[in-house]
């Protein structure tokens, strides 16, 4: 094989994901993912790590056989109260950012990161 045939060697991708992702989602947003993590998977090894909030599902079964890895970072509300969310806006972070922030979304980004190695982090 020629190296300008030569197929690329297999990633390690982490996906973090701001909700589950589904292949046949409620919401495009959910769809888009489903369908990013769903292709990865047939080329690379892929890892999931997604927030889940009240009244979330899971992800697709397909997807969550198609990922070496796939984890959950529960989140309790994506509703601030208007106070804290006035705060957040004020110190220049963007209103959709604010809402969907997770205390310990970072620790468990580095948890995974640390135990399995990823060569891209999406």
């Amino acid at each position: 094989m020629s190296a300008a045939t030569k197929l690329p060697r297999r990633r390690r991708i982490l996906v973090l994901a701001p909700f589950p992702p589904s292949l046949t989602g409620r919401h495009g947003g959910a769809r888009a993912i489903g369908h990013l993590v769903g292709g990865l998977a047939e080329r690379h090894d892929v890892a999931l790590l997604y927030l889940r909030g009240p009244g979330d599902g899971e992800p697709d079964e397909a997807l969550q056989r198609a990922c070496a890895v796939v984890e959950e970072i529960s989140h309790p509300s994506r509703r601030l109260r208007v106070p804290r969310l006035l705060a957040r806006l004020l110190a220049g972070e963007p209103l959709w950012v604010a809402d969907w922030r997770v205390a310990t979304a970072a620790e468990a980004v580095r948890d995974v990161a640390d135990r399995w190695r990823p060569d891209i982090v999406q």
